[in-house]
């Protein structure tokens, strides 16, 4: 095998060395997977040594230069004279580093990176890039994308205030309660009269006086039972009322002054529902007639299941009653009284002591708050990510995802709307309708994503520039393990050692949300939180940690929301700087916001308020361990069937009772699942979205590879090794974890992750 080497400086041109560097004849280059990215990455470590007319090329550059100068090396290769030299290696010396010495020869040492985008893009993973910006970071124009940013309206999460008016315990004033004198003149015929009374219930006593309601006692006409209560709402929004009252007994009587009336009465009630002293809805109660035969008697009325359901927007400062309305009417004869005045009077469940307990009887009363949308800034995924890398690369790497992609997208499309693909990204400051920037870092979106997704990233060549031009491939885990195609073949193997890979196996699994609220809101009931889990492996102690940074939770977006610039743009949140992550799906080709009853089957959700408005239900916590469970269920490869093959829910926050199931998107489980469940392969619809990809073990081999088989292996890295040690055993297969190839004595070092089969 020949070498050349050819070092390239753009102000003083090439020059080609006539002997090969020291410390060439001994190098390894590593095709290695990044176990965390699960993408295969050419790497190396060369440190070589120039003399001759190698040093003083590198000398004169650094001293006209300095380290800013840029010099690069292409390294050829041919196997015989008859061979044309071919390129093997491009890269570039790393010229801060040099080491001059001249004591005898005089020698640089220089370290040798890769040249292209890849150094650019790690060495930028943790630096900040502001979405709104369309540079790079030498300043450069970058193309706008119609998704980065778009304006998404957030629809309300009902914020539901409750108030239970227990049966036994809630004492209301019982005893007489008497209508305005009704005067009957003396004369013949008849007369008519009528008395109407109000009977107040509130509603509360238990709702926090800052939340929705606060608690007065104005008059209240025209007449006023001394329970009475008017409550003042302080948000501005959609209130559901659900009014239930299982019993209460009315008793009534009518009578005058002059002694017993005699005639017809008539007895009407209905429940209502009033906001500024204005019936807004009602339901009848009940209505009867006696005879004169019981005037002066007292009548009783029993009244079971009431049921009063109204939606009414109200206003901040808007009081709010709940009141039972009575009509008490009676036709006397009046040539049989005197002139005088006739009364009503009723005793409201139950007679003396005058304080009398409900009697089997319950108010529940449920506002749902629903403030009027808002509009946000929102940033797509697939353009966000690919930005990123545009920004710290100077453009010469963008993002291609099949997962992330739309039909859409930008600046790759996709054949469909992939399955990660119809979430976005906002900012706190943005959600409150603030102008504010969007800085995010690789790192922080890649993270946040992973620890919903599982996903990995590599390097592909982008088919769509051409050239030598390479796109950061991100897609899910599996995809960088190819179990359909071979790429190469050892036969004949001298001999494998196998290794368990302890690292591999943890006992506890945390999984969720690092951030949700609790403090302005119900807060327990959301279910964007966090979940512990355990195997039941004994002899591993080792954690593992995918929990979200990103803000998911509802109540946290409803919160911020509601605390808008329009409202008071000099208070700060605490959550003004965070990023949130929300659920979109297609309508008529834009995108809007996804609520629960645009994902869930409604008829299976239990254990949560206002299933309709929920956030993010695609990515709940339980939904998020189940794509990850392909990366763990390798703890169980020897029978992952086996019942005791699972993950056994251990703690969680905020509200893990919640239960229910996906009716689209990309669907793993096989029937309504509940956020505290076990989970095992019985949890998936498909048994094979669950199965480990490998084995927790390497088996290693040492075996001969020319550059053109290692050419042939980096054309698609993510294939299956074939392997066996003699020819009448069963082919094994297995993933690169790291292929260590010495060039000069054509032999590599392969370590690969056995294939999970069935």
């Amino acid at each position: 095998m020949q070498w050349k080497f050819i070092l390239y400086n753009p102000s003083i041109g090439s020059l080609t060395l006539d002997d090969e560097p020291i410390g060439w004849a001994g190098v390894i280059f590593n095709l290695k997977r990044n176990m965390q990215w699960h993408g295969i990455f050419f790497e190396y470590a060369i440190n070589l040594q120039f003399y001759g007319k190698g040093y003083l090329y590198i000398r004169k550059i650094y001293e006209d230069q300095g380290v800013d100068a840029q010099i690069s090396i292409s390294i050829q290769m041919k196997c015989s004279d008859t061979d044309s030299f071919s390129s093997f290696f491009e890269g570039k010396l790393v010229v801060p580093k040099c080491l001059f010495d001249c004591k005898d020869d005089c020698i640089v040492s220089v370290p040798i990176e890769q040249a292209g985008c890849l150094m650019k893009f790690k060495n930028r993973l943790d630096q900040a890039v502001d979405l709104n910006a369309n540079a790079d970071f030498d300043g450069n124009g970058l193309t706008s994308y119609g998704k980065l940013p778009f304006d998404l309206t957030l629809l309300p999460k009902a914020i539901v205030l409750r108030s239970i008016t227990p049966s036994d315990n809630e004492n209301i004033p019982g005893g007489y309660y008497y209508g305005a004198d009704q005067t009957i003149a003396h004369g013949s015929g008849t007369q008519t009269v009528t008395n109407w009374d109000y009977l107040g219930i509130s509603l509360k006593p238990y709702l926090p006086n800052d939340l929705a309601f606060n608690e007065t006692s104005p008059a209240w006409a025209p007449s006023v039972p001394s329970i009475n209560t008017v409550d003042t709402a302080v948000y501005t929004g959609t209130y559901k009322f659900s009014i239930k009252i299982n019993r209460v007994t009315f008793r009534l009587r009518i009578y005058s002054g002059a002694g017993l009336v005699s005639g017809t009465a008539y007895y009407n009630c209905s429940l209502g529902l009033y906001v500024n002293n204005s019936l807004v809805a009602s339901v009848a109660v009940l209505g009867n007639t006696y005879d004169d035969a019981l005037c002066g008697s007292y009548v009783t009325l029993d009244v079971s299941n009431i049921i009063l359901n109204h939606t009414q927007h109200i206003n901040a400062g808007d009081d709010i009653k709940i009141a039972f309305r009575t009509e008490e009417g009676a036709e006397f004869h009046r040539d049989l009284l005197s002139d005088g005045g006739v009364q009503f009077a009723y005793l409201f469940t139950g007679t003396s002591p005058v304080y009398q307990a409900l009697v089997d009887s319950q108010i529940d009363v449920r506002a749902t708050i629903l403030t009027a949308p808002t509009n946000t800034k929102a940033y797509a995924i697939n353009e966000s990510l690919s930005r990123i890398v545009e920004a710290v690369t100077n453009d010469c790497m963008r993002v291609k995802s099949d997962y992330f992609g739309r039909t859409d997208s930008e600046p790759y499309t996709s054949g469909a709307d992939g399955c990660g693909s119809l979430e976005v990204i906002t900012k706190g400051l943005l959600i409150r309708q603030f102008t504010s920037n969007m800085p995010v870092s690789f790192n922080d979106i890649y993270n946040a994503l992973n620890a919903i997704h599982n996903i990995g990233m590599g390097l592909e060549p982008d088919t769509v520039r051409g050239g030598d031009s390479q796109w950061v491939r991100v897609e899910p885990m599996e995809y960088f393990y190819d179990s359909s195609t071979i790429i190469f073949t050892a036969d004949n193997v001298p001999d494998i050692k196998k290794q368990v890979m302890p690292d591999m196996y943890f006992s506890s699994f945390d999984f969720g949300y690092e951030k949700w609220e609790t403090e302005n809101s119900m807060g327990l009931d959301e279910i964007c939180t966090k979940r512990s889990y355990r195997s039941t492996l004994s002899e591993v102690q080792k954690s593992v940690t995918q929990v979200c940074k990103f803000i998911a939770s509802g109540y946290s977006i409803e919160v911020t929301r509601n605390k808008e610039f329009v409202k008071d743009s000099t208070v700060d949140w605490r959550l003004d700087n965070d990023i949130f992550i929300i659920c979109v799906r297609r309508q008529s080709g834009n995108l809007v916001v996804e609520q629960g009853q645009d994902c869930a089957d409604m008829g299976t959700i239990t254990d949560i308020i206002e299933p309709t408005t929920i956030y993010n239900y695609r990515i709940s916590p339980i939904r998020n361990f189940l794509r990850w469970i392909k990366a763990y269920m390798a703890d169980y490869f020897f029978n992952t069937a086996d019942a005791s093959a699972k993950f056994i829910f251990t703690k969680g926050e905020g509200n893990f009772i919640e239960k229910g199931k996906l009716v689209n998107g990309c669907i793993l489980e096989t029937a309504e699942i509940r956020e505290s469940d076990d989970i095992s392969l019985a949890s998936f619809a498909n048994a094979s979205d669950a199965q480990p990809i490998y084995r927790f073990e390497t088996d290693e081999f040492d075996y001969p590879l020319s550059v053109d088989e290692l050419a042939t292996i980096k054309v698609n890295p993510r294939g299956l090794i074939q392997y066996r040690k003699i020819s009448t055993d069963p082919w094994s297969y297995g993933y690169i974890m790291n292929i260590q190839y010495k060039p000069n004595d054509g032999v590599a070092t392969f370590t690969l992750l056995p294939k999970y089969i069935p």
